[in-house]
């Protein structure tokens, strides 16, 4: 017979092995809906009643990285690029050069002040309509954020700090999630897969005082809305991670068969529930959308 201490010790290993095949079932449904959907997004996406979405950048490496935020596809997106010309002046000037902006008439909502703004800047040509560019003074991301805020024009606001990127269909999956259910329904969307995701309705960051620490507990759990895949990714992901995801693995390996030739069976079995959750996980990064479409590729090359 087990002891008391034994079956708590046990039905804890258990639940957390249950908690990982949970996360993985979502993620792997998460994953079969977005390719689903992102068979139907050009009929989905611009329906008249799309959701409009507002991009907030707290600074940008260049050029190039406000080119991919205007790449997307969805028609009711719009990115607000806040920047400090003081702080850099070249990538100030190379934004305001290769997209033709001007500096145009600064009136903010008054629901949410911003100190430090120089001025307000758009495009003079029709291509670069949905660039917004924010000319201020950096003290932080949220204060970068809020400043955004001011001068968005959607209903919603996706927040992304430096050296995030936005994957494929991003604003476009976002855009259909909320079309899914009737207009203000939800507040707040948020994906732990991947780099964070926190989108929030405009009118929800400004009642919170921006995007603060009580942000998310100010939003109803009613109006809260969870999606197990991936939106952001790194701009520059490591290139060591496979080889340390192996060296791991490996030394999981070597651990659990050290434990159990020593005859350390509690040991061995919250190494193996370890694993456990490390295979659950790795099995479920494989099935995000983009792992797959790279593995198809490979293969028809091959």
């Amino acid at each position: 017979m087990l002891a008391a201490g034994q079956i708590v010790f046990v039905a804890a290993l258990a639940a957390v092995v249950a908690g990982a095949f949970v996360a993985l079932v979502r993620i792997v449904c998460a994953a079969d809906k977005r390719l689903l959907l992102a068979e139907t997004r050009g009929m989905l996406c611009d329906a008249p009643d799309g959701r409009g979405i507002s991009v907030l950048c707290s600074g940008v490496a260049g050029v190039e990285e406000v080119r991919r935020l205007l790449d997307e596809g969805y028609p009711r997106y719009e990115a607000v690029v806040v920047l400090d010309s003081v702080r850099r002046p070249e990538a100030f000037a190379a934004v305001l050069a290769e997209f033709h902006l001007i500096d145009v008439n600064y009136d903010p909502a008054d629901d949410l002040p911003a100190e430090g703004v120089r001025g307000l800047y758009r495009s003079r040509k029709r291509c670069y309509r949905r660039l917004v560019v924010v000319d201020k003074a950096f003290t932080s991301c949220r204060a970068d954020f809020d400043a955004a805020v001011g001068v968005a024009i959607y209903d919603y606001v996706l927040p992304l700090r430096p050296g995030i990127r936005m994957m494929p269909f991003c604003i476009g999956r976002l855009a259909i999630e909320l079309s899914l259910e009737p207009a203000g329904a939800v507040e707040l969307v948020r994906s732990p897969v991947g780099e964070p995701l926190l989108l929030v309705a405009r009118e929800a960051a400004v009642a919170a005082g921006g995007f603060g620490p009580d942000l998310v507990r100010s939003i109803p759990r009613s109006r809260r809305r969870t999606l197990y895949e991936p939106f952001l990714r790194a701009a520059k992901p490591s290139v060591r991670r496979p080889v340390l995801r192996r060296g791991a693995a490996l030394l999981l390996a070597a651990c659990i068969a050290a434990t159990a030739a020593a005859g350390w069976w509690e040991v061995c079995a919250v190494l193996l529930t370890l694993a456990v959750v490390a295979a659950a996980a790795e099995y479920a990064r494989t099935c995000a959308p983009e792992e797959r479409t790279a593995r198809a590729a490979s293969r028809k090359s091959v």
